[in-house]
């Protein structure tokens, strides 16, 4: 099971537990927001996909890159369009190849979240 939790000791900065690590969120300017790290998250699990797939064709463990982008939709709270560019620096794949890796990041736990919209449950404790 995953699971991560924060702790906010009243300013803008939460203090956030995962099962392996630590680390500082801040909606104050001075370090990754909750967003920023929504973005970075996504880009780390498909990385996951991208260098497993690159090992198991023997493609090589040269060094890629993966951005992400979204800009906050009209009119709302929330994203518009999560958009996500792989670079995969000097490796050339082929057509047949591009697309057979798209499929296979598709694997990515996160990407299948957004994807998928399953929802979120909240409730408060008492």
């Amino acid at each position: 099971m995953y699971k991560a939790s924060i702790e906010n000791r009243g300013d803008t900065k939460s203090y956030v537990t995962t099962r392996h690590s630590s680390f500082v969120l801040d909606t104050g300017g001075d370090g990754a927001n909750p967003i920023d790290t929504f973005l970075a998250s996504l880009c780390g699990c498909l990385g996951h996909y991208v260098r497993d797939y690159l090992v198991d064709l023997h493609l090589g463990q040269s060094g890629f890159s993966i951005d992400a982008e979204a800009a906050i939709a009209p009119g709302t709270a929330s994203l518009a369009e999560i958009r996500v560019r792989i670079d995969l620096g000097e490796l050339k794949l082929d057509s047949w190849q591009r697309a057979d890796l798209l499929k296979f990041v598709e694997n990515c736990k996160i990407h299948k979240i957004v994807k998928d919209n399953p929802g979120v449950s909240v409730t408060i404790a008492v």
